[in-house]
């Protein structure tokens, strides 16, 4: 006799490649899921996936997954990293972001988003993707799948291995600050305090190897735009969220307004103002880079101001 009883479902340990599998699985072979996992992208309209892969080595990393898609005209690639409590090694965003740019070069695709899955608790707050394009919380898969249209039991095992999942990242992730990085941001904080508070850089925590962006925090900019001094690149970037494939808007609305050494750009899903600073490598001493850190606030500051009076005179 076969009975309907939802069964009780026991699973004590889950690693990364687990969730790389079953992310997989559930993008290739339910389209609604590929659907809302592609609008968490702001990919819109429909989409047709093209291909999908497993752990992917190339000359600059591996990526966990990657997936190519058909959104409109366009091809556009998804380089996946899952996380549950490992850390990220040194510059791992870095080089899936230089993956995605040489994937776009050679023509594999039109456009490449670089993502990052993990439980909530990983992040340190909202706004942070851990220098990724994208990230999604496990705790929104998880409520996808609850009120998805799967069948029971299969809702049941995956609601069950994504509990554990978030379960494990939320108890065993722990930041590992590194020493040398943590003291470079005290030391960059305090200069920024002295040379420059009208950024108001927030009081650094402790950081862990591969922290690189700096998010200053002016009290006058929206949400969806942001001042960032990206050390390890050398660009001081005005960042509008969501205008990476709009900068012809940009420049149509700042271009002929823009400053010495100003120009438009995009970086990932956003839309940039920049400015090129000297590059800076935080795992060397501070004093080596004294010199180039104060230039960048100056050019940071001149950014700023900048913005300021082009938005008092409503251009």
């Amino acid at each position: 006799m076969i009975t309907h009883k939802t069964p009780r479902i026991d699973i004590p340990y889950i690693c990364e490649h687990d969730i790389d599998v079953l992310f997989l699985e559930e993008l290739v072979a339910s389209h609604s899921f590929l659907r809302w996992f592609t609008t968490q992208l702001k990919i819109s309209g429909p989409v047709q996936l093209l291909s999908a892969a497993f752990s992917v080595s190339t000359s600059t990393g591996e990526s966990d997954l990657e997936l190519y898609v058909k959104s409109g005209n366009k091809s556009v690639g998804i380089l996946v990293e899952d996380k549950l409590d490992a850390i990220l090694q040194p510059h791992q965003a870095d080089r899936y972001r230089e993956r995605a740019e040489n994937y776009i070069a050679n023509g594999k695709c039109s456009q490449c988003i670089t993502v990052i899955v993990a439980p909530r608790k990983y992040f340190a707050d909202r706004n942070d993707t851990k220098s990724f394009d994208i990230r999604i919380c496990m705790e929104d898969i998880l409520r996808w799948f609850s009120s998805s249209r799967t069948s029971k039991r299969r809702k049941h095992y995956i609601i069950a291995f994504l509990k554990t999942a978030i379960e494990k990242g939320c108890v065993g992730w722990k930041l590992v600050p590194d020493q040398a990085v943590t003291e470079f941001w005290r030391l960059y904080s305090e200069l920024a305090f002295s040379l420059a508070p009208q950024l108001q850089m927030p009081r650094p925590s402790d950081k862990p190897s591969g922290s690189t962006f700096v998010y200053f925090r002016p009290h006058d900019l929206s949400q969806n735009t942001q001042l960032v001094h990206k050390l390890s690149y050398g660009f001081i970037d005005l960042q509008f969220g969501g205008m990476g494939d709009k900068t012809a808007e940009l420049i149509r609305q700042y271009g002929k307004q823009l400053g010495p050494g100003m120009y438009i750009d995009r970086a990932g899903k956003s839309g940039v103002i920049r400015i090129r600073v000297h590059e800076v490598d935080v795992t060397r001493p501070f004093s080596a880079s004294e010199q180039y850190l104060r230039n960048a606030l100056q050019e940071a500051c001149r950014l700023l101001e900048w913005f300021r009076c082009v938005r008092e005179k409503g251009l």
